[in-house]
Formats: C-alpha cells, sequence, structure tokens
C-alpha cells in the first residue's frame, strides 16, 4: 500500500542522516603546527517505515427482496335477475263532443221605397254546431322491469407482500499498517589536519 510515498520517505531517510552525520563539535584549533590527523566519532539516527498486514474481517451488506404471502379475505360478487313493478302514468287520447258556436253573416236584401233600388246587407248570425275533438288523458298503468340483484359472497385469498431486507455478513481482508523503527549508530569521520604554518623568523639585536 502507499506506493506513492516511497519517494517522500527516502528523501526523508537521506535528510535525516546527513543532518546526523554533519553535528557535532566543530574542531578546535590545532594543538600545534602541521599536527597529526585523529578520527571523531559521531551518533546517528535512521529511521525506516516497516509495512505490517494482518488479517481482519471487513462488514459486507447485501440487500435482498423477501416475499410474504398474507392470507386475506376478498368479497365475491354474483347477480341475479328478478322482475319487479312499478307503476307508471302514461297519456291516452280519445275523442268527445263538444258544442262550438260560430258566427256568420247572413245576406240581407232591402228595397229604398223612395228609389225603389235594391240593396244588400249582412247580418251577423250565431250558430252553435257539435264537433269532435281528442283530449288527452293521463292514465295511470303497471309493468314489469327486470333489474340486476347483487349476491356478496365472502371467499378467502391471499395477498403477495415485498419487503426489502439487509443482510450483514463479514468477508475476510488484509490490512497494512507501517511502524516508525529507529536504528542508532555510530560513525568515525577522519577529521583533516590544520593548516601547516610556516615557522617564524627570529631577529637578533645589535
Amino acid at each position: 500500500m502507499l506506493p506513492h510515498r516511497y519517494p517522500i520517505t527516502l528523501i526523508m531517510l537521506w535528510a535525516v542522516t546527513a543532518a546526523t552525520s554533519f553535528a557535532g563539535p566543530r574542531p578546535g584549533p590545532a594543538a600545534a603546527d602541521c599536527a597529526p590527523s585523529c578520527e571523531r566519532t559521531l551518533d546517528t539516527t535512521k529511521v525506516y517505515l516497516v509495512p505490517e498486514q494482518r488479517a481482519t474481517t471487513v462488514p459486507s451488506l447485501n440487500l435482498r427482496e423477501v416475499a410474504t404471502t398474507v392470507p386475506t379475505m376478498d368479497l365475491k360478487i354474483d347477480f341475479k335477475e328478478e322482475k319487479r313493478t312499478v307503476c307508471v302514468t302514461s297519456l291516452k287520447p280519445r275523442e268527445e263532443d263538444r258544442v262550438v258556436t260560430s258566427t256568420t253573416m247572413v245576406p240581407e236584401t232591402h228595397i229604398d221605397p223612395c228609389t225603389h233600388c235594391q240593396t244588400i246587407t249582412y247580418r251577423p248570425v250565431s250558430q252553435t254546431k257539435t264537433v269532435k275533438v281528442t283530449v288527452m288523458d293521463c292514465v295511470q298503468e303497471t309493468r314489469e322491469v327486470i333489474v340486476r340483484v347483487p349476491i356478496l359472497t365472502p371467499v378467502e385469498s391471499s395477498v403477495v407482500v415485498k419487503q426489502l431486507a439487509l443482510d450483514v455478513t463479514t468477508v475476510p481482508a488484509v490490512v497494512t499498517t507501517y511502524k516508525l523503527v529507529t536504528m542508532p549508530g555510530r560513525l568515525s569521520v577522519p577529521v583533516p589536519p590544520g593548516p601547516c604554518l610556516p615557522p617564524s623568523c627570529g631577529h637578533s639585536g645589535h
């Protein structure tokens, strides 16, 4: 795991080792001119990231459908035909005689006594006569009609109820962790000799 962190880890190890190698007291001035070289001991610490794996289990979620048959009661509907009698009102025509009075104009002839001329005048005369008239009468009658009567019968039935169930199981897995390991050490580093100074020239006094 974490393959992209290996270059960063190597750079950190190199930086820690280099800093520790160059740490330490500075060399003092040479005790004598052209002194022989000596060694210096340095304490170092190396840092390692060690991967460790262990076997474990992780949860696994499974979603499934559960169908359950549940008994219930249903209703069966049947029909039967029955005759029923109803009373209705209808119109029946009939003829009857009625006396009707009418007015007619009857001509009359008159002679003028002076001129002896003949004139005709009309006189209204009332007349009565019998005519036939159609009259509608309301008559009640009984009639038969056929109706459908429902018959309800309870019957046993069943329905299917679908639900979702969640199952939790475990599966094997490998877990990788990193452990920090430090390793102390010592390095012997040779110290370069100091610069050789030329001998001083003495002057004799007079």
